[in-house]
């Protein structure tokens, strides 16, 4: 069985919060529901427990995917690509399957001072920034121009 920690729940709405669950898609309506119960019971819910208590004790091994959103959005000029948004639910617990796992797969990467990836590094932050805010683009084309 695999439970989500609380911490990561958290975590998982507040990076929703701030940053959004895709840069294609609108941000759901749905979030505002869930951030407003999410430390509140429901009587929906079994034992009438809160969002987040449901969440954290749903085993992740059994999980099923609920409906996505599904559309064709416009690729460079004359192009486009298929894109999918998540159920709200389905994003807040693979972000926080990230959350948990991603120090683990970071450590397992080139490390940061060998310039030799300039790909999005895992570094979570309070705010549910996901990423090093120091490793981008931008410090990709500094490091060209050094050379």
């Amino acid at each position: 069985m695999l439970k989500l920690r609380t911490n990561s729940l958290d975590w998982a709405l507040k990076h929703i919060e701030n940053y959004g669950d895709t840069d294609i898609f609108p941000v759901p309506f749905e979030y505002k529901a869930i951030s407003y119960l999410w430390d509140r019971s429901i009587r929906e819910l079994p034992n009438g427990t809160t969002l987040k208590e449901y969440l954290r004790n749903q085993d992740m091994l059994q999980w099923n995917v609920r409906d996505f959103r599904r559309s064709l959005t416009p690729k460079h000029k004359y192009g486009f690509r298929l894109s999918t948004q998540l159920d709200p639910l389905d994003t807040l617990a693979y972000l926080a399957l990230v959350y948990e796992i991603g120090e683990d797969i970071e450590t397992k990467r080139i490390p940061i001072e060998r310039n030799v990836s300039f790909s999005y590094r895992f570094n979570p932050n309070d705010e549910g920034r996901m990423f090093d805010s120091e490793v981008n683009y931008g410090s990709f084309l500094n490091y060209c121009e050094w050379m």
